[in-house]
């Protein structure tokens, strides 16, 4: 990398999200969406900023060292990512980057586990490395947004106490609460799928009805 990409490129930290608690006592899984994907942020200071999804890659991702904190204070890690291995999860959806990992058995571990579960603690964050060429700024209804297209490292994902974007999502839960919730979903979704049928099986049936009196007023 040559001294001017190095001159030019910056770290910073973007406060992503919110996220949901469970408060199981049973379970010490905390997961989420760590980067949003094509949302837009609070004011950042006179302008807005939005993720474009191919920021990230799963190639990017599969190369990347990624930490867990809190407040991004490598001193607090809970969960680490290294190159697809270790106590941190990451995957790349659709929606953004996501993120699983239980909370470790240290008074660290307990204090975020708490503090998740009664919900004194509910957005998530990352730190990362761009340059100005990773950037496009562009206006919109009379707004400023910077769209970042492309990370250039992820160096963390932090549990923190205020969040730029408000569409992630952390929670601390249960496996078998969210596959209770994946079936209700379905038996939900099972459901109005039979009333939808039903309601154009009597569409039709009433066309018909409608049909047969006709030709039979006209004696066909």
């Amino acid at each position: 990398m040559t001294k001017k990409k190095m001159k030019n490129k910056n770290l910073i930290y973007r406060s992503i999200g919110t996220f949901d608690e469970n408060t199981d006592e049973n379970s010490r899984t905390i997961s989420g969406i760590a980067i949003v994907f094509d949302s837009y942020s609070r004011d950042l200071g006179g302008f807005i900023e939005r993720i474009d999804r191919g920021a990230i890659s799963e190639d990017f991702l599969a190369n990347q060292d990624v930490i867990m904190n809190v407040d991004h204070d490598n001193s607090r890690m809970l969960a680490r990512y290294n190159h697809g291995e270790g106590t941190l999860q990451l995957s790349l959806e659709d929606d953004g980057l996501h993120f699983q990992f239980e909370a470790p058995n240290t008074s660290l571990g307990d204090e975020v586990l708490y503090n998740v579960r009664h919900g004194n603690l509910f957005e998530c964050s990352f730190a990362c490395y761009l340059n100005r060429n990773d950037i496009d700024v562009i206006h919109e209804d009379d707004q400023t947004v910077h769209v970042i297209k492309n990370i250039r490292a992820l160096l963390d994902c932090s549990i923190v106490v205020h969040a730029a974007y408000p569409d992630t999502d952390v929670q601390a839960r249960n496996l078998e609460l969210a596959e209770k919730q994946a079936e209700e979903d379905a038996e939900r979704r099972a459901e109005e799928e039979r009333q939808e049928e039903e309601r154009k099986t009597k569409i039709i049936n009433d066309l018909d009805e409608k049909l047969k009196s006709f030709y039979n007023s006209i004696n066909i």
